[in-house]
């Protein structure tokens, strides 16, 4: 069918495309020369998997039948080493790697013997479609199973320890894996002539999509969130592609009294379009409330506070309505709101959980002041560590350093600054959630939008103070 062959020409393309966009951005780091490979090898994979399904002829499809079991022969074991390169683990595990590597090289031997490849046989629905021998079964219990496990395995054991960026880093490579590899997995059926079509290999081209936005994002998404979006975007095209064929079918059924095509055709794609829009603020709503509930809480309880701090003047009251909404509403162990004064020193406003000695003694330094005046944005202790590494001045280096040696002392996790026009008013440091989870995009996002309306809420109450 020449729509599952266009599945994997888009699926060769994103490849080639997100694997190139990783190694650019760094090509000395070994971890985005990995995922060159594993992209290289994915797409080799991919386009093979399209000319094949467009051959029309036994000799043609077998040809490229044997370069795609080439390209899918090294996804598994260029997959594992970029797990163990990621995770920091492939010193201690070079003898695995050097035997992933061995065995995909002899696997590599058999593609043109039939023990790997049987035969090319037709099916109901693909002019060609080949047929496993022993060797390809081994083959697939061995690198699909074996190495791809193995991965999964290490990825699970370092998921269950870590905290922060890498936690949540491992998270969409799971998903990556259960995407992408759950999804190619459906062409394997028919080897073995079970009669299930490939439709997972539509979803095959969000695998590099997914590990290339891990690798390279300083601040992942919620991966609730991701699920949610891709979810609610799914059902509402399905939902819109369902009617339009219902109602070109239902058209069908009165054939002297129904429209003609060419007038169905347009109408139904002017519906289609205009009802994608409350289709999926339908699905979002039932998402938002069931799917990822908690982002959702967070949204509207930080909403209804940027509206109450409109109506506030006593600066007293005002620091506990902030500190103590952010506290119960995601879940903190601390929070201190820090005003600075004329003099360029800072005061405490409220503080819950930190010692006052260690809420002052972050902001001492002017540092820390400078930085965020100049960045604009919130500083994530987790993130220091690459901000060290790209930065190329010495002196910076050093106050960067001493400045997360300060936070991982007083356990303050992120400092959000409050702007009135281009000048620092005051800090809102926050520590870890209670659950361990890291402060995603979505949270500094809205974090950063209530800092805008308690900065503003802040400074007239000052004033009127």
């Amino acid at each position: 069918m020449a729509i599952f062959a266009l599945s994997g020409f888009i699926n060769g393309l994103v490849g080639i495309i997100f694997g190139a966009f990783v190694y650019l951005k760094n090509p000395k780091k070994l971890v985005n020369k990995i995922f060159a490979l594993l992209t290289l090898s994915f797409s080799f994979w991919s386009f093979s998997y399209g000319f094949w399904l467009i051959s029309q002829t036994k000799e043609l499809a077998f040809f490229w039948v044997r370069l795609l079991t080439i390209g899918s022969i090294f996804i598994p074991i260029t997959f594992l080493h970029w797990v163990l390169v990621l995770l920091k683990r492939d010193k201690k595990k070079k003898a695995i790697i050097f035997f992933g590597y061995s065995l995909s090289i002899f696997f590599l031997f058999f593609v043109f013997n039939p023990f790997y490849i049987k035969s090319l046989e037709p099916t109901a629905s693909f002019l060609w479609w080949p047929r496993a021998g022993i060797i390809y079964t081994i083959y697939i219990f061995v690198s699909y199973i074996g190495l791809i496990g193995y991965a999964v395995y290490e990825l699970l054991f370092v998921y269950f320890k870590s905290r922060g960026f890498l936690h949540e880093q491992i998270k969409y490579i799971l998903l990556a894996v259960l995407v992408g590899f759950g999804g190619g997995a459906t062409n394997y059926p028919l080897w073995y002539d079970i009669p299930i079509l490939p439709y997972g290999n539509f979803l095959v081209f969000l695998y590099p999509l997914i590990l290339s936005y891990a690798v390279t994002r300083y601040r992942l998404m919620d991966i609730r969130l991701v699920l949610g979006k891709s979810a609610v975007y799914l059902l509402s095209l399905l939902s819109v592609v369902g009617f339009s064929f219902l109602t070109i079918f239902l058209n069908g059924l009165f054939p002297g009294n129904g429209f003609s095509f060419n007038i169905i055709g347009p109408l139904t794609i002017v519906l289609a379009v205009l009802l994608f829009q409350p289709v999926f603020r339908f699905y979002e709503e039932i998402a938002a409330k069931y799917f990822y509930y908690t982002f959702y809480s967070y949204q509207q309880v930080l909403t209804e506070l940027a509206n109450k701090l409109t109506r506030i003047l006593d600066l007293k009251k005002l620091s506990h309505l902030i500190v103590n909404t952010l506290i119960e509403t995601m879940k903190l162990e601390r929070t201190v709101i820090l005003l600075r004064e004329g003099t360029g020193n800072y005061t405490i406003l409220r503080n819950i959980g930190f010692k006052e000695e260690n809420g002052i003694s972050l902001v001492q330094d002017n540092f820390l002041t400078e930085y965020l005046q100049q960045t604009g944005r919130p500083l994530v202790y987790e993130e220091l560590s690459l901000i060290k590494k790209d930065s190329v001045l010495r002196e910076e280096k050093e106050n960067l350093a001493q400045l997360q040696e300060n936070m991982k002392r007083i356990e303050a996790t992120l400092c959000l600054p409050l702007f009135r026009e281009d000048n620092i008013i005051g800090m809102i440091v926050l520590g870890r959630k209670i659950s361990g989870d890291p402060y995603s995009k979505e949270d500094l996002d809205l974090l950063t939008a209530l800092a805008s309306q308690a900065s503003i809420a802040l400074e007239n109450a000052k004033l009127y103070d």
